[in-house]
């Protein structure tokens, strides 16, 4: 019993010696592996310090290579836009030179036409007067064999015919009637006949009473009447007044998905036209754009003052245009929507331009006042769709920087030099009438060119989604416009071409288009 404990004893002693080696070999093992998972994450921490070191040096390189090329793109922009402004001002004194000669050979081909004419009316009265005497001194001849009763009542007959002769030749004598206007595209009515559009030039007419019509579709017609003596050369201009309706001329337009943007080979493309896919509702858009009849109107009626009237947002004036001021673009104090442009009359049915983002807002309020309808401006997903009418190219008429421009808008062009020209004419420099150009698929006209186009969406560079949708309120933030002008060259009258702006500035190139649900 006694070997029996014993054994237990030492059994039981050998039992705690192998459990407490466990134990200690365990606690050994626990600390290496505690010591090895910090290690690793000691490790682990300077690789991501490392790395975060390595990808703020790669980022402050890029930003340093970004501004570096930013600063030599904003220096070759502005050493190409000086030679680029002392290339118009060359062509435009070449034009001017050009013009002055025009004027003074026509006014030279006119005198010589009018003593031609002159000549050509002496020698017939001449002739005539001949005629008289020859038929007098036969009447002479007869009367010797008459009683002198008969030759005095010849006589007298002689000096009637003679006398009226006389008035005849005078009555022959032509009077010269120019008739111009506060329009183009009219048409003017002499006694009912139409003899073409006003302008500068003169009708010859005989001397008399004459009732004079202008007229022109949309325009209530100017009646005048006018009395012409011989000799005399009168100038008449006749003001139309606008059939005004408040309400635009709208075109519906079915919603669809669309591929909005342009594609990285685009010539001219930038870097906010990321494209993308877009979906756009039903929505109605205005044939043409807001006319200075039309602004007229609202202004006669609400008492409006435009932003530039009122030298708002620190700028006095509007950004126009000035070949006699040093600096030629720029905020010009004389520039508001009823001047817009120092070289061409404000006419009643071209696109009202020099107008805010605000100025927009009052008119459109005004019109929904006075319509009981809700029209508003379109947002820049609606105006793309609208203006690519179907079409993934640059322009709806293709891609290529061609003639077919002048075909469908008023842009910068080879015969007025704005920057980089389309090859072709449009016959305007400056605005043209709405209208004037072909439509696109969907029957809207000035889509490209003529004024940019305020939308109500807020400017996205990255095309955040604000594109599809009206911002509400955020006047502080900068809107997105569209279409290009006038002035604008090959890349800005792009479908996918963005502009931006704040809500008070204005040009004499910005205008608007209305839109309705």
């Amino acid at each position: 019993a006694e070997e029996k404990r014993i054994a237990e004893e030492k059994r039981i002693a050998e039992a705690k010696r192998l459990a407490e080696e466990q134990r200690k070999a365990a606690e050994a093992k626990r600390i290496a592996e505690e010591k090895r998972v910090a290690e690793e994450k000691r490790v682990a921490e300077e690789k991501r310090v490392a790395e975060e070191k390595r990808i703020a040096k790669e980022k402050r390189i890029a930003e340093e290579k970004r501004i570096a090329e930013a600063k030599r793109i904003a220096e070759a922009k502005r050493i190409a836009e000086a030679k680029r402004i002392a290339e118009a001002k060359r062509i435009a004194e070449e034009r001017r030179m050009a013009e002055k000669q025009h004027l003074a050979e026509e006014q030279r081909l006119a005198e010589a036409q009018r003593l031609a004419e002159a000549r050509r009316r002496i020698v017939e009265a001449k002739r005539r007067i001949a005629e008289v005497n020859r038929r007098m001194a036969e009447v002479k001849h007869l009367a010797e064999e008459q009683s002198k009763e008969a030759e005095a009542k010849r006589k007298a007959e002689a000096k009637r015919e003679a006398e009226k002769q006389r008035m005849a030749v005078e009555a022959k004598s032509h009077a010269k009637l120019m008739v111009r206007s506060n329009v183009t595209g009219d048409i003017v009515r002499i006694d009912g006949r139409a003899v073409g559009a006003t302008g500068a030039i003169y009708h010859e007419l005989v001397p008399g009473t004459y009732q004079i019509e202008i007229s022109k579709s949309g325009f209530d017609t100017y009646r005048e009447e006018v009395t012409l003596r011989g000799g005399e050369s009168l100038s008449i201009r006749g003001k139309l007044q606008p059939r005004l309706r408040p309400e635009p001329e709208l075109v519906s337009i079915a919603g669809d998905c669309y591929k909005m943007g342009s594609p990285k080979k685009e010539k001219g493309r930038d870097v906010d036209e990321r494209q993308h896919r877009v979906c756009v509702k039903d929505f109605q858009l205005a044939k043409y754009e807001v006319t200075v009849a039309s602004f007229t109107q609202f202004v006669e009626k609400s008492g409006h003052e435009s932003d530039a009237e009122k030298n708002r947002g620190g700028y006095k004036g509007c950004y126009a245009y000035d070949r006699d001021d040093d600096i030629k673009w720029g905020y010009k104090e004389w520039a508001t929507w009823r001047k817009p442009n120092k070289y061409q009359a404000n006419r009643l049915d071209h696109p009202v331009s020099c107008l805010s983002y605000n100025d927009v807002g009052a008119y459109i309020k005004w019109l929904n006042s006075e319509t009981g309808k809700q029209y508003r401006l379109p947002t820049e997903a609606e105006w793309e769709y609208a203006a690519r009418s179907g079409t993934e190219t640059a322009y709806p008429w293709g891609s290529q920087v061609d003639k077919n421009a002048c075909g469908y808008g008023n842009v910068a062009n080879k015969a007025h030099d704005w920057g980089t020209p389309f090859p072709c004419d449009d016959g305007y420099e400056w605005s043209a009438p709405v209208g004037r150009f072909k439509p696109n698929a969907h029957g809207i006209y000035d889509m490209h060119g003529n004024v940019l186009e305020w939308t109500c969406s807020v400017y996205s560079k990255e095309y955040s989604g604000a594109e599809q949708v009206c911002a509400k309120g955020e006047r502080k933030k900068r809107r997105v416009l569209r279409g290009g002008s006038w002035f604008n060259e090959s890349g800005g009258v792009r479908s996918a071409f963005r502009y931006e702006s704040k809500s008070s500035g204005r040009g004499d190139s910005v205008g608007f288009r209305l839109a309705h649900d």
